[in-house]
């Protein structure tokens, strides 16, 4: 993430004239350094959504929407430009991973009320004469890793069992968290046998060694679905099998009536394909294994 990244990282601009800062009380040196992530820019990374004045017009707090392209939520970031005297200078108060539209609106001088900074995300006040805190960071969750020692998250977010940074009162599915888990440290075989039409029969194997493994079969109509049960011999001699076919990263699909067979391990997919009449000992232990013949 890297809003989360930049959220406190040093500025590089010089700040204003040591006269200049002692002439203000209100106003640290920091104060007058203005954070990168508050300025809009050029290419539509960050664009300027709204602004609101204090009452009495000394402050302004502005909120700009982040956008990383196509595949990324837009995301929002609420700052509160210093009064003079001096240069402007905007100072981070709060960001989000995922926009909710998020509005402004100042309680007194000193308080800016944000609601909806993300999607059902409550009311958060801040007190802008409060230099120490670090800005409220709400990434999406799942969308920050935490896979440090120890690990850290920003406040309102714990570490969850996915390595991921999630809301508290959140969590991911534990069931989701198992499957990926076994897809990226293991080995996926998947053996589908084309009935011809839209029908198919499909037996897919993750074996990730230490960390389990789950067999299941999924046969046409699709509700029909009878988990498999396979002991460790069994599953040995699969993925034995399946290592003396003759795969290929992109094979195309030859006619007849064939079973494609397809091997992933660490996100890498390799496919063989297997016609009729022709057999492989993998096909006869599955088809075998589904109470079907092949071919």
């Amino acid at each position: 993430m890297v809003l989360q990244r930049a959220v406190g990282a040093p500025n590089r601009r010089q700040t204003a004239p040591l006269l200049l800062a002692l002439a203000s009380v209100a106003c640290s040196p920091q104060a007058r350094r203005s954070d990168p992530l508050c300025e809009a820019t050029a290419d539509g990374a960050r664009t300027l959504a709204r602004s609101a004045t204090s009452p009495d017009g000394r402050h302004r707090a502005l909120v700009l929407l982040t956008n990383g392209g196509p595949t990324t939520p837009l995301g929002a970031v609420v700052c509160v430009e210093a009064p003079p005297p001096g240069p402007r200078a905007r100072r981070l108060l709060a960001w989000s991973g995922r926009s909710g539209g998020a509005t402004l609106a100042w309680r007194s001088n000193r308080e800016l009320a944000v609601e909806r900074l993300a999607p059902d995300e409550p009311l958060h006040v801040f007190d802008i004469g409060r230099r120490g805190d670090a800005p409220l960071g709400l990434p999406r969750s799942g969308g920050l890793g935490c896979s440090g020692a120890p690990p850290t998250c920003p406040r309102l977010h714990h570490c969850a069992i996915d390595e991921t940074c999630w809301r508290d009162g959140q969590d991911p599915d534990p069931a989701v968290v198992r499957g990926a888990r076994l897809r990226r440290e293991g080995v996926e075989l998947a053996v589908t046998f084309d009935d011809g039409g839209d029908r198919s029969d499909v037996f897919t194997l993750v074996d990730a060694g230490a960390a389990g493994y789950e067999a299941s079969r999924y046969r046409y109509p699709a509700g029909a679905t009878t988990p498999l049960v396979l002991t460790p011999a069994e599953r040995a001699a699969l993925l034995a099998a399946a290592s003396s076919l003759p795969y290929a990263r992109a094979a195309s699909a030859p006619p007849g009536r064939c079973a494609r067979v397809t091997r992933s391990e660490r996100w890498r997919t390799v496919e063989a394909y297997v016609c009729a009449p022709a057999t492989a000992p993998l096909l006869a232990r599955v088809a075998a294994l589904l109470g079907r013949r092949w071919p």
